[in-house]
């Protein structure tokens, strides 16, 4: 995945969803393959941690496919309404910490050169850090390849 500069400003619109203390963000992909519907869920199993994924949604059914890769030529606008899903969310939800990976060693590299990219935007909203190991994390630093990220809100309005 070649990174570009992402415009976190042009995103589909999308819509929320709750449900039994899970929360869903449907939007709708449109690029060389048509129109993909794509779901961004939020899944906590302690309360206040929540595992956000990215998802191709079956168009019979809704099931999400976290392991798809639609390539439907908008990885841009998909990437900066997931980015931006995110950060509604904890807007929403002050008191919650967002934590993600990559399904593939690819998308968590591609994952952090975005992070990278945007950190000092992001620093200005977030506490953002790496997970180094199953129990070891730190203060995102640019210079270190980690196996998933946490965003914590800093509180301020965006």
């Amino acid at each position: 995945m070649d990174i570009e500069k992402y415009n976190l400003m042009e995103k589909y619109d999308f819509e929320e969803r709750e449900e039994d203390n899970k929360f869903s963000y449907i939007f709708e992909s449109i690029g060389t393959k048509g129109s993909i519907l794509k779901g961004v869920y939020f899944e906590t199993r302690n309360g206040f941690v929540y595992q956000m994924g990215l998802a191709d949604l079956d168009p019979d059914t809704f099931k999400p496919n976290f392991k798809s890769n639609s390539n439907n030529g908008d990885i841009q606008k998909v990437i900066a309404t997931t980015v931006w899903i995110g950060m509604c969310f904890l807007q929403k939800y002050p008191n919650n910490v967002v934590g993600f990976v990559g399904n593939e060693t690819r998308k968590t590299k591609f994952y952090q050169r975005i992070i990278t990219q945007y950190l000092s935007y992001f620093l200005q909203y977030f506490e953002v850090y790496g997970v180094l190991s199953l129990n070891e994390m730190e203060i995102f630093n640019p210079q270190i390849e980690y196996f998933g990220f946490y965003f914590k809100n800093k509180k301020k309005s965006l």
